[in-house]
């Protein structure tokens, strides 16, 4: 069975990018999986909670949909910055986290509320 939000761009991409943060996160060192509350944990719960909100709207309609858009675009500049935090205390490399923040965008964009 299909379901609407598989046919959103948004969902597509943000699906892409919730994959590409949580590859780039297990490669982290061994503390970061210890603490429930380590960036690294914050970054992937961040991360998947976008097409989660993406795929609750299209699912429920109406003023749903805008009000979980409008939380998703909130999710990706939440999770941004969380990206720029652990790139700036070294636990995640720039060369890494550049191409994220370009996936940021792209999702950013096909957001229209």
């Amino acid at each position: 069975m299909k379901r609407e939000f598989e046919d959103q761009k948004e969902w597509k991409l943000s699906m892409d990018l919730a994959t590409n943060v949580y590859k780039q996160m297990v490669q982290l060192p061994i503390e970061e999986y210890e603490d429930y509350y380590s960036i690294s944990n914050q970054i992937k719960r961040t991360a998947i909670s976008i097409p989660s909100k993406i795929a609750a709207g299209y699912s429920l309609g109406g003023e749903y949909l805008l009000e979980n858009l409008s939380i998703a675009r909130g999710l990706l500049a939440r999770l941004e910055t969380l990206l720029i935090l652990a790139a700036n205390v070294k636990v995640l490399e720039e060369k890494k986290m550049e191409p994220l923040l370009k996936e940021i965008e792209s999702v950013r964009e096909e957001i229209r509320i």
